[in-house]
């Protein structure tokens, strides 16, 4: 009989390990720890959605350059980087911003990735990479038309953002220029509108008299979701909401008074954080001012401070977490 080989046996008994850590991490109290930043993964192209494995690999949605140059990379345990997927859609805004690729989601060996610009479901395959395979190319995967079924119900824009896994296996997919979310069938893969968050009001006169939610975050907790919101131009203070929502679409005000919000996680002890993209200025997004804030049904306060266009959060501790960095290409490391 052969033996296992030497390396393989190592790479299983470190993701066994890594996997240890990681469960115990939530499990036992928080150990003293210095608050702080450190750089985790850099030389990333745009990157917005990340989403971590059993293994404490993470994996990373990038927007690319605005060159049709998206793609999907994992970071190990390390910090070394590999790409996955390429040949995304990626686009220049308007403001010349690359935009394509939003979030991801890792279910047990499957991807499960949204592309805002052309408006797609993506289902890929990754229970056999291995850091150093050639790169699967978009092209070859699985999808699911999200934007023309959107558009066909009357809504004016569609722009496939983030989602979460509900019960049974179901997709709930935030879309944020529908300003709705879309269950997606578990076993018919059907589409149907779960619910829509209505127009804000304006309090100022900067900016049209009705602003829209912009529903970013989604999280499922046991038998309810709550939804973060960025909130539209002006991207006022204090107007951003989470909403709690019932598994028949109801919606309830959880915590209202933030601002900007794009993601929202639920740690071990069920104090939900949220993540602020920026404050908006007179020239555009003030650099430094994205925060991780804990938020209650009573009260909100301020973990962390000083993020730069803080677009996505994974916690990987009770007081840790990486934060995707959209301008500087880089994931980082949070302690608070």
């Amino acid at each position: 009989m052969r033996k296992l080989t030497s390396p393989l046996l190592l790479i299983l008994v470190f993701f066994a390990l890594s996997s240890c850590d990681h469960l115990r991490d939530y499990l036992e109290e928080p150990k003293p720890h210095e608050p702080g930043t450190k750089e985790f993964a850099t030389g990333l192209a745009t990157p917005l959605g990340i989403d971590l494995d059993k293994y404490q690999r993470l994996w990373v949605a990038e927007a690319g350059t605005g060159m049709n140059d998206g793609q999907v990379s994992v970071v190990l345990p390390n910090g070394q980087v590999h790409t996955v997927l390429e040949g995304f859609v990626s686009v220049s805004d308007p403001q010349g911003l690359p935009s394509g690729l939003n979030h991801l989601l890792y279910d047990n060996g499957t991807l499960w990735i949204l592309n805002g610009v052309s408006g797609r479901l993506y289902k890929a395959d990754v229970s056999n990479f291995m850091p150093g395979d050639a790169p699967m190319q978009a092209s070859e995967l699985e999808y699911q038309e999200i934007r023309p079924f959107i558009l066909n119900l009357g809504y004016h824009e569609s722009n496939a953002y983030k989602m979460a896994m509900g019960p049974g296996g179901e997709l709930y997919i935030v879309d944020a220029g529908a300003n709705a979310i879309i269950r997606r069938d578990s076993q018919t893969s059907e589409l149907s509108i779960f619910t829509e968050f209505a127009p804000i009001t304006n309090p100022t006169n900067v900016g049209p008299p009705q602003i829209d939610p912009v529903p970013t975050g989604i999280v499922f907790d046991k038998d309810r979701f709550l939804v973060t919101t960025l909130t539209g131009f002006p991207f006022l203070e204090g107007l951003a909401t989470i909403y709690e929502v019932d598994l028949d679409g109801n919606q309830s005000v959880y915590q209202d008074g933030l601002t900007t919000l794009v993601d929202i996680e639920i740690p071990a002890n069920k104090r939900p954080l949220v993540l602020q993209f920026a404050e908006f200025g007179p020239t555009g997004w003030i650099p430094g001012t994205g925060q991780i804030i804990q938020a209650t049904e009573t009260q909100t306060t301020m973990q962390h401070s000083g993020l730069t266009t803080a677009a996505d959060m994974e916690l990987v501790g009770p007081r840790v977490a990486y934060v995707s960095n959209l301008a500087e290409g880089k994931i980082i490391r949070v302690t608070f």
